[in-house]
């Protein structure tokens, strides 16, 4: 049996993938502001949720685009249809990627639209995800 693929193993593409981490948001305890004066006095009181800082951090599902070499193709077939997953290895660890393009924009935009829809989601710094 032979099937036809956009891509092939050992082609260099750029791809969409993701990765969970910490954000830091404003305390909404304390609105960011690290804690609050009582009234009529210089006293400040530090906020116990941020210690002071005013910020928090919440988990996030972190979107960005990565250029890898295609390490092999999954093509699964169900009920539903054909599914052809592209997965990579970076060092040890092996991932597949969410979506692929031929260019690092289309990539960043497909990253971009996905962290839109994504309520617990954000886009990646390109500079962060890139280690620029």
């Amino acid at each position: 049996m032979n099937i036809e693929t956009k891509f092939n193993v050992g082609d260099k593409v750029w791809g969409v993938t993701s990765d969970w981490g910490e954000k830091d948001i404003p305390c909404s305890d304390c609105h960011g502001k690290g804690g609050a004066c009582i009234p009529d006095t210089n006293i400040f009181v530090r906020c116990e949720t941020c210690s002071g800082s005013g910020e928090t951090s919440k988990e996030v599902h972190r979107y960005y685009a990565v250029e890898e070499r295609i390490s092999d193709i999954v093509i699964r077939v169900d009920g539903n249809g054909t599914k052809m997953d592209y997965g990579y290895k970076k060092y040890i660890h092996h991932s597949t990627f969410i979506s692929i393009s031929e260019d690092e924009e289309g990539a960043w935009f497909e990253a971009a639209r996905l962290s839109a829809d994504d309520q617990a989601g954000e886009l990646m710094p390109r500079r962060q995800a890139t280690g620029g």
